[in-house]
């Protein structure tokens, strides 16, 4: 996401550089490049909320489906037990 942001000043601050001598053409395509930063940093932002959700997800997921069968009635008075039955494989 840092890259997706520097990338986008860069291209700020070389379209502003061209707007004041540079030919129509030329500023049309640091517009797109504009526009391409801003996309990049975007999906950055997306990629990196998907990944905290996914993070999220899968502590919950072990938290809840692993670390709760090593108690025997986490409700009522935890009890740390150990069993053949309980593994955790990578």
């Amino acid at each position: 996401m840092d890259q997706a942001k520097a990338g986008l000043k860069i291209s700020q601050a070389n379209l502003s550089s061209l707007k004041k001598g540079s030919i129509p053409e030329q500023i049309a395509v640091n517009e797109s490049q504009v526009e391409k930063a801003k996309n990049d940093l975007f999906n950055a932002q997306i990629a990196l909320k998907n990944s905290i959700s996914d993070a999220y997800t899968k502590s919950d997921d072990t938290i809840r489906n692993y670390i709760d069968l090593m108690f025997i009635s986490p409700e009522v008075k935890p009890n740390f037990t150990f069993s053949d039955r309980f593994s955790i494989t990578k």
